[in-house]
């Protein structure tokens, strides 16, 4: 969410601007985040690897595996 809001607000008069937001995201690099510094890459994906993947299981969330993205 945080992410978001700063896509947002780096998007000044146009962060009301979907397009402009998303532009702002994809240009996100070397952001301060809980688990360490990252960016976002051409195809959404955060660049911070490897990272956890979650699941729901009987309404609670638990850790599933650990996901290494190819490079």
């Amino acid at each position: 969410m945080s992410l978001i809001l700063d896509a947002i607000q780096r998007a000044g008069a146009k962060g009301d601007d979907r397009a402009a937001v998303v532009e702002q995201i994809f240009a996100t690099k070397d952001r301060d985040g809980v688990f360490g510094t990252y960016g976002i890459d051409e195809n959404g994906d955060i660049t911070l690897t490897p990272y956890g993947a979650y699941r729901i299981k009987d309404g609670e969330l638990v850790f599933d595996r650990t996901v290494q993205p190819p490079s």
